[in-house]
């Protein structure tokens, strides 16, 4: 049984104040004639005769205070998760341009935060460099950002950027940062991990951690950056740039134990297989060296930019062994593809003109790039001695 308020309070002659659960209302009037209004709008006005039982109510406006049965409903869907920010495509700075277009402090953000707002719209850098340097809740963001936007066409453009990564990897996690979710939601950065392969991250630790380790070694500076990278996380983005920093410090034996294991599944493990044969030919062990290039090229499906490098570099070991058939086959496939490809002309000039051929001579059977070329060798050069290869 539901439960229910009505009472009725005599404020002055005439006049009486009625409350119940649903509504307060006034009546005005005595007798048989009255008239009543509440607080859902509803009207009322009631004429009735004395004595008999009978009167007349006419009400307008407003909605009944009884309850109504609710009618049956069809089924709620079933509630779908919230979809995720969609990405700002482009460069990160235009990315950074573009959002922040569409996204601007109201009235009453703090001023750091409309200051670091109004340095990115106008790419004042100098504007950005002092909010980063100040500290301060925004000091995160404007680290973090100014990394991405600063030019970097030198080196004292490279260096602004190591400052401002290094102050933001221990400020904090910038894919938790306010100012970024709330302007630049869904910010991925390109990170070029080396000349061939790069990968598009989302704005986090990991993100500034390998930038960072990409800034200093613009700058020379390998062994640090090195040793830093050898404290991050290990996955395959890491380990593809430790690699890369460990062939440029001609550590060959760690690049073999780091490579141990790796398949071929995408362009990055590619081109660690690549990393791999280039250890073991610097170490001499050649055959273990083309085994590794055989690898890398298993796939057609991988870059070019990764496949040319396989063949480049096989066609170096190659001509460690003379080998000169194979080396000169690697070394035209790439010129088919690429013409352009740095180092090719003068790898082609170093193993000098090719061998002509018979009319009856068939040639050697054609071979897939994911095996070895033929084994033959050319006789060797006249006076001026063998053949070498550009490094």
């Amino acid at each position: 049984m539901a439960f229910r308020i009505n009472r009725s309070f005599r404020i002055a002659p005439g006049v009486r104040f009625r409350l119940n659960r649903g509504s307060v209302g006034l009546t005005v009037g005595k007798g048989p004639l009255n008239y009543t209004v509440n607080s859902r709008g509803r009207r009322t006005a009631s004429l009735g005769i004395p004595g008999t039982g009978m009167y007349f109510q006419d009400a307008r406006g407003g909605g009944s205070s009884r309850p109504t049965r609710p009618r049956s409903q069809p089924a709620a869907p079933e509630p779908t998760p919230a979809a995720e920010p969609e990405y700002i495509r482009g460069t990160a700075a235009e990315a950074i341009a573009t959002s922040l277009r569409t996204r601007r402090p109201g009235w009453f953000a703090p001023r750091s935060e409309k200051a670091l707002h109004r340095a990115l719209a106008t790419q004042d850098t100098p504007a950005l460099e002092a909010i980063a340097a100040a500290g301060g809740p925004s000091s995160l963001a404007a680290n973090a950002l100014l990394a991405i936007v600063a030019p970097c066409e030198d080196d004292a453009g490279l260096e602004l950027r190591a400052r401002a990564i290094y102050t933001a990897l221990a400020a904090g996690d910038p894919a938790t940062d306010g100012f970024i979710a709330k302007y630049a939601p869904g910010l991925r950065t390109f990170v070029p991990i080396t000349e061939q392969v790069g990968a598009e991250l989302p704005m986090s630790r990991d993100c500034l951690a390998l930038l960072y380790v990409e800034t200093l070694q613009a700058l020379g500076r390998l062994e640090e950056a090195a040793d830093y990278v050898m404290h991050l996380e290990r996955d395959e983005v890491s380990a593809l740039s430790l690699a890369e920093l460990w062939i440029a410090l001609e550590r060959w034996a760690e690049v073999v134990d780091l490579t141990t294991g790796i398949t071929n599944a995408d362009d990055l493990t590619a081109l660690l297989l690549v990393y791999r044969g280039i250890a073991f030919r610097e170490q001499g062990y050649f055959d273990a060296a083309r085994e590794a290039f055989r690898a890398a090229l298993r796939s057609r499906k991988r870059s070019p930019l990764v496949r040319h490098l396989a063949l480049f570099a096989r066609a170096q070991c190659s001509v460690e062994q003379r080998r000169f058939a194979a080396a000169r086959k690697d070394l035209e496939t790439i010129l088919n593809e690429d013409p352009s490809y740095e180092g090719l002309r003068a790898a082609l000039d170093a193993l000098g003109p090719a061998r002509s051929r018979r009319s009856d001579d068939p040639g050697p059977e054609p071979v897939e790039d994911d095996t070895d070329a033929s084994d033959d060798e050319e006789p060797a050069p006249s006076a001026e001695g063998p053949p070498t290869m550009l490094e």
